[in-house]
C-alpha cells in the first residue's frame, strides 16, 4: 500500500536517529496537505513515539460525497479537467508533465506561478521559490506515484480519515487558511467525537500555503502549539 510506503520510511528514520540519540523517544509531527494525511496514519500505527500531531491544512479528512458534481464551469473548463482525470488516473503526475517540457519551460513556468501566487513574496524570494519547484519536478520520479493511490482525481482520499481521527490518543491540532481549498468545518465537525485533546483554528490573510501567505501568524500558531 502506498501510504505503508511512507509511513515505514519514517518510522525507519526514527528508528535510526534513537540509535544516534537514545534519549529521543517521542517526537512532534508538523504535516501539510498530503504529509498531514500520512502523519495521522503514522501516529494511528506508532502513538508510542509520537508527542502531539499538527496538521497544516491536510487533505484526505471527508470522505468524497456520492452526489458532489462541483461548480458549473464553462466547456473549455470542463474539456480541461476531463483531460487532467484522465492523466491522473494513468497514474502521470504533473512531475511527468515537467519532465516532458524541460528545464527552461518549466522553470519559467514556475516562476510565474510563483510570483502570481505568493504576491507578499520579494521578487527574488519567488523566483528561487519557483527555480525549486521546477529543479525538484524534474528530478526522477518517486513518491509522486503513489498519489493517485492515496488520492482521488480533485484531492478527496481514497481512504478518508473521517472515520479514523476519534481513533487518534496523541493531541492532535489543525489549523487551515480562510481561503484555503480545504474545508475547515469537517474537521471542525468531528472534534467532538475525539477522544484526545483537539482543535482547529482558522489563520487569516492565507490559503492553503500558510506559511507562505501568512509566514508571521503561521510561526505564532505553530510556537503556541509546541508551547502547550
Amino acid at each position: 500500500e502506498a501510504s505503508q510506503f511512507f509511513i515505514s520510511s519514517l518510522s525507519e528514520w526514527a528508528s535510526e536517529f534513537r540509535k544516534l540519540e537514545p534519549s529521543f523517544t517521542r517526537f512532534s509531527i508538523v504535516g501539510h496537505s498530503l504529509g498531514g494525511y500520512l502523519g495521522t496514519l503514522f501516529a494511528l500505527k506508532y502513538p508510542q513515539s509520537v508527542d502531539r500531531l499538527m496538521l497544516v491544512s491536510p487533505v484526505g479528512i471527508p470522505a468524497r460525497p456520492v452526489d458532489f458534481k462541483g461548480p458549473q464551469r464553462a466547456l473549455h473548463q470542463r474539456v480541461l479537467l476531463g483531460m487532467m482525470k484522465m492523466l491522473w488516473d494513468r497514474n502521470m503526475s504533473p512531475q511527468s508533465l515537467a519532465r516532458t517540457l524541460g528545464s527552461g519551460a518549466m522553470t519559467w513556468l514556475c516562476k510565474g506561478y510563483a510570483n502570481s501566487r505568493f504576491p507578499s513574496l520579494e521578487s527574488s524570494a519567488a523566483d528561487a521559490l519557483g527555480k525549486y519547484f521546477a529543479e525538484i519536478s524534474m528530478l526522477p520520479g518517486s513518491g509522486e506515484y503513489g498519489m493517485n493511490t492515496i488520492l482521488q482525481y480533485g484531492g478527496w482520499a481514497r481512504k478518508p480519515l473521517k472515520d479514523k481521527l476519534p481513533s487518534l490518543t496523541v493531541p492532535v491540532s489543525m489549523v487551515y487558511g480562510e481561503r484555503d481549498w480545504m474545508d475547515w468545518r469537517v474537521a471542525a465537525d468531528i472534534i467532538p467525537s475525539m477522544n484526545t485533546k483537539a482543535s482547529v483554528e482558522v489563520l487569516e490573510d492565507s490559503g492553503h500555503f500558510l506559511f507562505l501567505d501568512n509566514p508571521s501568524g503561521f510561526n505564532q500558531w505553530l510556537d503556541k502549539e509546541l508551547r502547550d
